[in-house]
């Protein structure tokens, strides 16, 4: 099946928990119409079946999969949720990397553009996450450009469950407003790009 089909029929569903479907659209709408290619997420799939963490690793592996320059980047501290990841995205693995690392390190080190970044790891739970989304953008910066997308999952602007005063945006989203970026939709995910007005 391809992309577009999955998406109708498979991704919608699962990403309608949190109604993370309508940033998931919007953020695939602009990838595809400014013709972009490269997707970096940090933190990973962690389950085989349903969609408590949205598994976006499969979306985007399957969506880079189609693209002939389609780059995909999933990073994660664990090895075994790579591995679990790597699985899920079997079919679709062609044009990803999953990587065992530390993602701020891994942003430090990358040194080639960031088309679409997702951020999503660390969960609320672990005293620090906030901070830790915060130093990911940091290194990411010098990868984006005028047509990258910054999406940031569990960052409503209202408190919705365990995401609170911000969730994983809290810090990310007031550090792009300064820089010159602009909140293009909030729901429970944040999608940021760059106000070109």
């Amino acid at each position: 099946m391809n992309f577009n089909d999955s998406f109708k029929t498979v991704y919608s569903k699962g990403l309608s928990t949190r109604n993370r479907i309508v940033t998931f659209d919007l953020a695939i709408d602009l990838f595809r119409s400014r013709k972009l290619n490269t997707i970096v997420e940090t933190g990973t799939a962690r389950v085989y079946k349903g969609w408590e963490d949205g598994n976006s690793s499969l979306i985007w592996s399957h969506l880079t999969s189609e693209l002939e320059e389609g780059k995909f980047y999933s990073v994660d501290i664990s090895n075994d949720n790579i591995e679990r990841a790597r699985k899920l995205c079997h079919p679709f693995i062609k044009n990803s990397e999953f990587i065992v690392s530390d993602s701020v390190q891994f942003l430090e080190n990358h040194n080639t553009p960031i088309d679409l970044l997702f951020l999503d790891s660390m969960d609320a739970s672990v005293p620090g996450y906030q901070e830790h989304h915060l130093n990911e953008i940091i290194h990411a910066e010098k990868n984006l450009h005028a047509n990258s997308i910054v999406l940031i999952d569990d960052s409503p602007e209202k408190d919705y469950g365990w995401a609170r005063n911000g969730g994983k945006g809290a810090l990310v989203i007031p550090y792009l407003l300064k820089r010159g970026w602009k909140i293009q939709l909030r729901e429970y995910q944040t999608l940021m790009i760059l106000d070109t007005l």
